[in-house]
């Protein structure tokens, strides 16, 4: 974590034996339609006072699926 915190951009984070998979919970919008400057659209803002659910699963991939790059076409069972 102290890495992404300190690179201003991807290409400065250090090759590490470690895997960050960061999920966050909320975000202000996409950005607007001027560069650098973050005017939202009122159609991408989360409303505030609203209660947010979602869920994930993370699977590990292995050989017996295939090709690495079309495991992604794979749609995942039902819970």
């Amino acid at each position: 974590m102290e890495d992404l915190a300190i690179a201003a951009h991807d290409h400065e984070i250090p090759t590490s034996e470690n895997i960050t998979f960061n999920i966050d919970y909320k975000q202000r919008g996409v950005g607007g339609d001027i560069p650098a400057v973050a005017v939202l659209h009122k159609e991408f803002k989360l409303p505030a006072k609203k209660e947010y659910y979602y869920s994930f699963r993370i699977r590990p991939c292995t050989k017996e699926m295939g090709d690495f790059n079309r495991i992604n076409l794979l749609r995942p069972s039902e819970i």
